[in-house]
């Protein structure tokens, strides 16, 4: 692959911030693929590098990749453009590496959990985390899956309700876990039947006619 770079004048990129194409064989959920996708990187095939550099094979621009086929390649970048993100700890993937895809996206990786709200603010976080939620569920923040970011990466939008962990209208409860925003009122046990005794004048009853006198 990098004889076939070289005879374009191209070479092999260190980081996926500073390269211009992306070569893989298939749709992966990688961060490197993520993070090409979030950039709006062409992203082509080994196929297509082989055909660019064979004088034999129809010519091809390299600057329109063709291969995958499934609206990967050279997609405008803008999921999550202009959020503000803060990843927890235990999230996978890493933090470091939902950084690097949240950076690539336009958006705005805040170190620290929020505290204040803000308009296109959230925190990607998961059930092993959830003693660290109170601040932002103060804040009314939304707290969503990681799957927020990646499925919304490769659908080019974003869609908060299906990867909600909590809603910013639910408040925390003493160990910061959201409670149930309308819990039930306890219902009296249901009445067991009784039977009916009919009353005396429904009861059968024997009637006594006067008996006609002699004379």
């Amino acid at each position: 692959m990098e004889v076939a770079l070289g005879s374009l004048g191209g070479s092999m990129a260190t980081s996926v911030f500073d390269c211009t194409h992306l070569v893989t064989d298939r749709v992966r959920r990688t961060v490197k693929f993520l993070c090409a996708v979030a950039r709006g990187v062409p992203i082509v095939t080994p196929k297509w590098l082989h055909e660019v550099t064979v004088p034999e094979c129809p010519q091809v621009s390299p600057s329109v990749p063709r291969g995958l086929g499934v609206g990967l390649t050279a997609v405008s970048p803008g999921v999550p453009k202009g959020y503000e993100v803060h990843v927890t700890p235990s999230v996978r993937p890493e933090p470091e590496h939902m950084r690097d895809i949240v950076t690539c996206s336009g958006g705005t990786f805040l170190p620290t959990m929020p505290c204040t709200y803000g308009p296109r603010r959230l925190v990607i976080s998961c059930g092993e985390d959830s003693g660290r939620w109170a601040p932002a569920l103060s804040a009314r923040l939304p707290l969503a899956s990681a799957e927020l970011l990646l499925t919304g990466l490769l659908r080019q939008r974003l869609q908060l309700q299906d990867f909600l962990l909590a809603s910013p209208d639910t408040p925390p409860g003493p160990s910061g876990v959201p409670q149930d925003p309308s819990p039930k009122s306890p219902q009296p046990p249901p009445a067991s039947p009784r039977r009916l005794r009919a009353p005396p004048a429904a009861q059968g009853r024997t009637r006594r006619h006067p008996q006609p006198r002699n004379k």
